[in-house]
């Protein structure tokens, strides 16, 4: 594990990897959200990986942030510490934030399992997800699309903020290929649903507060 310990708590992993706070509570809600599902579905998943594999999917996100957009999330340390951490980060671990999350993981000494779904996870990968015959993949990549910058939202007013804050991206831009997405995250969400005792509408920031106790404990 981190610095040769056998386990570490989830909120010191963030704290060593200096993580954003909006960071730490968005894959907190992610988890949450996973969890929800994991405990309401009709078959046996790996729940351990699936809530690990949420709490720890966008380690490496600072690379990624136009820091100078978002000041209400910097605060108290401010702008210059954050561009700080962001420039260390890209150094050690390269600018593609997926592959410094890959690296970051297998330093943590994570399980080989809950690394392969995190590598498999993402927005513009829904063709493979929703193909593919791995739930705990599906439950983690579908908790992701549905927690937004401020808290647990639908699955469509999610789609939308990723068209909004990611127009430069051609995979989300391009209308044909966001249309293609938004409907495999559609579907993929009647798959879940489909084996889960509860509705898309009860995965709410209610219920994944209710969680967030029992998330800052978990030991990786």
């Amino acid at each position: 594990m981190v610095e040769g310990e056998t386990v570490v708590s989830i909120l010191e992993i963030y704290r060593r990897y200096h993580l954003l706070p909006n960071l730490q509570t968005h894959q907190l809600r992610v988890a949450g959200v996973g969890l929800l599902l994991a405990e309401s579905f009709d078959a046996n998943v790996e729940t351990d990986a699936i809530v690990q594999a949420c709490l720890l999917h966008d380690m490496a996100n600072v690379i990624k942030f136009r820091l100078g957009d978002m000041p209400e999330v910097l605060e108290p340390e401010g702008l210059a510490y954050w561009q700080k951490v962001q420039i260390e980060c890209k150094a050690k671990y390269g600018t593609d934030e997926h592959a410094a999350t890959d690296q970051i993981l297998d330093e943590i000494g994570v399980a080989a399992r809950v690394r392969e779904i995190v590598h498999n996870m993402g927005f513009s990968k829904s063709a493979s997800i929703l193909a593919s015959t791995d739930w705990e993949l599906k439950i983690i990549a579908y908790a992701d699309q549905r927690v937004g910058p401020f808290g647990v939202i639908s699955l469509a007013e999610r789609l939308q903020d990723l068209r909004v804050r990611y127009a430069h991206k051609i995979s989300v831009s391009d209308d044909a290929r966001f249309a293609g997405h938004f409907e495999n995250w559609l579907e993929i969400e009647r798959q879940i649903f489909a084996r889960c005792g509860i509705e898309p509408e009860e995965i709410s920031e209610a219920k994944v507060i209710e969680k967030r106790p029992i998330l800052e404990t978990i030991a990786i």
